[in-house]
């Protein structure tokens, strides 16, 4: 991006290109002019250089229609070296790492970038690299791609790949001073890829050249060059690798046409990684648009919003974490460049109180916001996917798009543009503070602001990388995440895409990039990837995502205007926990004293028992205040909100009963222990209480109220009769419906046992290996697909549930504890209504065999979990038996 504040005052309606060029490129400034070229010259270049390129294509072409799969066999035998030898051949001095115009651009100054970069064949090729080439598939990849579709299908792909080089000056395109355009897309003979063409202001060239389907001559010359390269480069190669045969030989007549081989689908460990195609993608066919990928994306996102927020009101162990995780993470953990400590953090700007009341007021909003954001874009996609169907007649690469299903995607590129800000601020103010990255950075010195930000900036100078031992990968990850930070004309000329790829591809493939990582911020590289993986999506729509930028120069103010009346009532998510009146709620909230101590992990007893009501009635007083607050201060404006929706569903919170001391019983008797049931939001936008009375009449239970007591007078978390009476009804409904099962080898059942845990005072849980739950989710009929961060997609294959859900795995550590995993199992009870006892033992003779069994021991067996959705749409108690020995 260019510099708007430094460019000189001109009649920007009424300059030569000459004048503009000059100005934008930066001449006034002392920076070097690119070549200038005539229209004779550009029309010679482009003659010999689209002769050159399709006399390669057609020659690699007629070689891989003769010799692919020999070709195939052949590269897959070589040992690496061997491999890094042809490419070298083929190309010498070719690039070492992967992304050789990022390490240049670290290791050049911007003065000797600009002048006469040393790398400019990184900047120009930067996939060309043997780090990625001599890997066994990425060569055969690139062949086929290129070999079996003309030139033109990658003109903007190309264009794309030195963007980062031209942004950064150590490209210079050659500049033609003169009214023409370049066409390349569509192009695909010689005499016509590349045409030049004039134009006048306001006639159909001139509009091709602002919206970008016609080329600047300059840009068009540059991609060709690219081209004439890459394809005399991956002819080379096939030569090399068929060295017994001649050159002239190998297209010869003595060789006959053959199918194309077929193609080999990549699998790590039997799953299909995002990262890997992403990290192929240069070497790929350029994509397209994929709703139906997309909408299942989002609409995993859109359900872990939702039980992120849920399980920030029902689980005080997570809400506990979450709070912690944000104080940790805080910018004012840094010491300043002096060694002094943030006045948070000595009593000054008032102190506790203040810091929480930020921290927790973030959270809530966070937690709302995102339910709204991931529901919108969901939605979006959805319209998109209808106006697709509707239109489909009428697409065709050779018009423009239909202006209404034009208007869909517009919007659609513009709110997925704002969405990314929020996980960009979050990684820029969380990074510096998070404890693994602390030691890189320093703040500086307190100053009271309006504002109150905390300024940081990096702490890594020359002498300090000596004395920290940085690692070149440490620095790398550094730099990946300063450009996100950044989120300005850094990020813009790296391309956020680009630079998420690569801080994905590091992140995995690099243990000491991993650590630096904190879980919460794998998690806000997730949300960012999701977000990232819609602005692909749009990209990849061509030939007409190459004008959306200069259409949505016109209809900006529009959309803004939209999105700010959408977002509107968002606002009132905002300050819940601030000002003089949220005081109360900062400490209702903040997690000091033990006041959130969930020990779900521990075996049940007495004390741990009331540790966790204790917990859960702390955790339900400041949400009941939250609900308040927000009720004041937002009334009915929110009523067409997700969050209102959501919290409007008849969900009930589960909670721990009074604990009952277990009588001593005679070999197999029953122990009932209840599972309390409670409203999600007693006060929420003038709903009613959930009880009996706001249930459908229609749905009657008329199963026996026979109920043990489970509480003492006077229980204020008890308050509700009717509740547990519908609780125990629910219960023994549930037991009398009969269940489908889900068949699993033993390994998925041992985890499918701890997910759905059920408390006891003889058991306590395990942890669960993040490789154990990935076979069991497949075990039981889901898709397995690692997307970027930590975040990972479970699609169904099988037809009765239809939904997709996302989970993270875990970091550091490799296991769950069962903290973790008892809310996995608490999301797909409410996702597919799944519980313990649905998994079945399959038997070797195809027999199934009943959990209960398993090992002749006192095992726990679930008899009965949820209810149908149709009686009452919630999921209540269980009943548990234990069997005594």
């Amino acid at each position: 991006m260019f510099d708007q504040r430094a460019l000189p005052d001109i009649d920007w309606d009424n300059a030569d290109p000459m004048t503009i060029f000059k100005a934008l490129w930066g001449v006034e400034r002392g920076l070097p002019f690119p070549d200038i070229v005539t229209v004779h010259q550009a029309k010679r270049l482009t003659r010999e250089r689209s002769t050159n390129i399709f006399a390669n294509f057609r020659q690699l072409k007629a070689i891989l229609d003769r010799h692919e799969a020999c070709i195939k066999r052949r590269w897959a035998k070589k040992t690496k070296e061997q491999r890094r030898k042809i490419l070298l051949i083929a190309w010498p001095n070719m690039s070492a790492a992967h992304r050789p115009d990022f390490e240049a651009f670290r290791l050049e100054s911007p003065e000797d970038r600009q002048a006469d970069s040393r790398f400019k064949q990184a900047f120009m090729w930067p996939y060309i690299n043997l780090e990625d080439l001599a890997k066994p598939r990425t060569l055969l990849l690139f062949l086929n791609a290129r070999g079996r579709n003309t030139p033109d299908v990658f003109a903007y792909a190309d264009e794309e790949a030195a963007r980062f080089g031209r942004v950064a000056r150590a490209i210079r395109p050659p500049f033609l001073d003169d009214d023409y355009a370049m066409y390349l897309s569509g192009r695909n003979s010689p005499e016509r890829y590349g045409e030049i063409l004039p134009y006048n202001v306001r006639d159909k060239v001139w509009d091709d050249w602002v919206s970008q389907r016609g080329k600047s001559v300059g840009d068009g010359l540059q991609i060709l060059q690219t081209q004439q390269r890459l394809y005399r480069f991956l002819v080379r190669c096939c030569q090399e690798i068929m060295h017994d045969i001649s050159a002239e030989a190998l297209t010869s007549t003595a060789y006959p046409v053959l199918p194309e081989p077929l193609a080999v689908t990549e699998k790590v460990s039997g799953l299909a990684p995002l990262a890997v195609m992403a990290a192929q993608a240069p070497y790929r066919v350029p994509g397209n648009l994929d709703l139906d990928r997309l909408c299942s994306i989002l609409a995993a996102k859109s359900s872990a919003a939702e039980d992120h927020l849920w399980t920030l009101r029902e689980d005080p162990g997570y809400f506990a974490d979450c709070a912690q995780d944000a104080c940790e993470h805080h910018q004012a953990n840094l010491p300043d460049t002096m060694g002094g400590v943030h006045p948070l953090f000595n009593g000054e700007c008032g102190g506790l109180d203040a810091s929480w009341s930020m921290l927790l007021s973030d959270i809530v909003a966070h937690a709302y916001r995102m339910v709204e954001i991931w529901n919108e874009l969901h939605d979006q996609v959805i319209n998109l996917k209808a106006l697709q169907s509707t239109y489909a007649k009428s697409i065709s690469v050779a018009k423009d798009l239909p202006e209404e299903y034009l208007l869909a995607l517009l919007k659609f590129n513009h709110y997925v543009n704002i969405a990314a800000k929020g996980p960009l601020i979050q990684l820029r103010d969380n990074f510096s503070g998070s404890p693994p990255a602390r030691r890189f950075f320093a703040r500086c010195p307190y100053k009271r602001t309006a504002s109150g930000k905390v300024i940081v900036q990096d702490n890594l100078t020359i002498e300090r990388r000596k004395c920290l031992k940085v690692a070149k990968v440490e620095d790398e990850l550094i730099f990946l995440i300063n450009a996100l930070a950044s989120d300005g004309d850094q990020l813009h000329g790296m391309g956020q895409i680009t630079v998420v790829d690569e801080l994905e591809r590091l992140m995995q493939s690099e243990p000491k990039a991993m650590a630096i990582i904190s879980p919460l911020l794998a998690a806000i590289i997730a949300d960012l990837s999701v977000v990232t993986e819609a602005s692909r999506q749009i990209n990849q729509y061509q030939p007409w995502a190459q004008v959306f930028e200069s259409l949505l120069v016109d209809r900006k103010g529009g959309l803004e205007q939209e999105y700010k009346k959408k977002t509107e009532d968002w606002i009132h998510f905002h300050g819940t926990c601030e000002r003089r009146e949220g005081v109360h709620l900062v400490r209702l909230g903040m997690p000091s004293g033990g006041k959130f101590y969930y020990p779900v992990d521990k075996r049940r007893t007495e004390t741990t028992t009331e540790a966790m009501r204790k917990a859960e009635g702390n955790l339900d007083a400041f949400w009941a205040g939250v609900d308040r607050r927000m009720q004041h201060t937002a009334g009915k404006r929110v009523v067409g909100l997700a969050v209102r929706r959501l919290l409007s569903q008849p969900r009930i919170l589960q909670r721990t009963p009074q604990w009952i001391e277990p009588m001593k019983a005679p070999r197999k008797s029953v122990m009932p222990a209840e599972r309390l049931c409670k409203p999600l939001a007693d006060v929420y936008f003038e709903l009613e209480h959930r009880t009996e009375a706001t249930l459908d009449k229609s749905s009657t239970l008329t199963v026996p109220r026979n109920k043990h007591k489970t509480r003492k007078p006077g229980d204020p978390l008890i308050n509700n009769t009717t509740l547990q009476e519908r609780s125990t009804n629910i219960t023994a409904l549930a037991a009398s419906t009969p269940q489908s099962t889900i068949t699993v080898d033993a390994r998925a059942l041992k985890v499918f046992h701890t997910l759905f845990h059920t408390p006891s005072i003889s058991a306590t849980p395990g942890e669960v290996s993040w490789t154990d739950f990935l076979h069991a989710m497949t075990s039981a009929g889901f898709s397995a697909e690692k997307l970027y961060g930590s975040v990972w997609q479970f699609e169904p294959l099988i037809a009765k549930v239809t939904r997709s859900i996302q989970f993270h795995d875990p970091h550091p550590s490799v296991k769950m504890p069962y903290r973790v995993a008892r809310r996995f199992g608490r999301r797909l009870e409410r996702s597919y209504a799944w519980f313990g006892d649905m998994f079945v033992l399959k038997e070797k003779g195809g027999q199934k065999r009943t959990s209960g069994s398993v090992h002749g021991a006192a095992a726990v067996t679930v008899l009965a979990h949820s209810t149908p959705v149709s009686v009452v749409g919630c999921i209540c108690d269980r009943l548990v038996e234990t069997v005594t020995q």
